[in-house]
């Protein structure tokens, strides 16, 4: 097998490894990319190379789909002797504007200035409603572990295909999350006031209509076990 290096990988490695360094512009014939870092360097990894296997190495805080930590070498003695599973991750499609974008957590909107209010309109199947709120968060359900979760949301099993709606600080109580079938194709607009959407954390930028639904592309992450969310989200917060 032949390795390559990210290029502002590479260029902190000694000169004499002469490591290859691919890109985003040349992932062709990449089989699986070795992801060391945090949650954050992961979501970048699938924003920058979607679709290509990815192995998940913690060395941040939380990692939670991450399947190596501080005993990395044996699962690498299982990787490289064939003794894992590629599991597909379900993923959101974003569209704003002319432009499209694929989420494996979830994707934000919220209110351009802090703390104030935005009164969205969200329509999709048999909801249709206008609400003031923070924010929402609009989530797969890998993500609904993640800042859903922080926000009060539920977690959901990975084998579902759904999208969660979770609103951030709604004026109305009442208003807690809501689950939609993988079918629907949910219209967000943000009415009276400028918002602006985030997908996996990665950037901010303004937008007057959202339509988000399930993606028909799939993460694809290299796993060694068959540990269940709970255990999981068990573990990972240590209760």
């Amino acid at each position: 097998p032949q390795y390559f290096t990210e290029p502002s990988a590479a260029s902190r490695l000694s000169p004499k490894t002469s490591p290859r360094t691919f890109s985003a512009h040349s992932p062709h014939g990449v089989d699986c990319i070795i992801v060391v870092g945090g949650d954050g360097a992961f979501l970048q990894s699938e924003y920058s190379f979607p679709g290509v296997p990815k192995l998940f190495v913690n060395s941040g805080n939380v990692g939670f789909l991450a399947q190596l930590g501080g005993d990395f070498e044996t699962g690498f003695d299982k990787f490289f002797s064939g003794q894992f599973r590629v599991a597909e991750l379900s993923k959101l499609h974003v569209h704003a504007g002319r432009r499209s974008y694929g989420a494996l957590n979830d994707a934000y909107a919220y209110g351009e200035k802090p703390f104030r209010p935005v009164n969205f309109k969200v329509s999709a199947g048999f909801f249709d409603e206008t609400f003031f709120a923070n924010g929402i968060i609009f989530s797969t359900p890998t993500g609904a572990t993640g800042h859903a979760f922080s926000a009060g949301g539920p977690v959901i099993s990975p084998a579902l295909d759904c999208i969660l709606m979770k609103p951030v600080a709604p004026l109305n109580p009442l208003l807690r999350s809501v689950v939609f079938p993988a079918s629907e194709k949910i219209s967000v607009e943000p009415v009276g006031r400028r918002a602006a959407f985030s997908v996996d954390g990665i950037f901010s930028e303004p937008f007057e209509r959202l339509e988000i639904s399930v993606s028909k592309n799939k993460a694809r992450l290299v796993q060694f076990d068959g540990e269940d969310v709970m255990k999981r989200l068990r573990r990972k917060l240590d209760y």
